[in-house]
């Protein structure tokens, strides 16, 4: 899988937008900081990718809004905590693989 762009230190964005080539393979933003960090991103839309959105590490990530459009996988994958999402708009999810349920 491919990441588009990756952020590893702390610091205020503005807008970040992400638009992937491969539906299935992609991944939009890689998010990975230390518990001492903090990533504050006003708005973030992520179109065409597998995964939108991964957050690892400890540290604090902000999002005031977020719009995820056309993935494939899961909207978001967090390996850790410290989450915060003012507001969240997703549209046109599909699984590019196939998915079962455990019963």
């Amino acid at each position: 899988m491919a990441t588009i762009r990756t952020i590893n230190t702390e610091g205020f964005h503005d807008t970040i937008y992400i638009k992937g080539q491969n539906r299935n393979l992609d991944i939009g933003l890689r998010v990975d900081i230390d518990a001492t960090e903090t990533v504050n991103i006003k708005h973030l839309v992520v179109e065409n990718t597998f995964i939108p959105l991964i957050k690892s590490g400890d540290g604090r990530l902000n999002i005031e809004q977020i719009q995820l459009k056309d993935f494939g996988g899961d909207g978001i994958n967090i390996w850790g905590n410290n989450v915060h999402i003012g507001k969240l708009v997703v549209r046109n999810n599909t699984p590019t693989r196939p998915y079962d349920s455990v019963r």
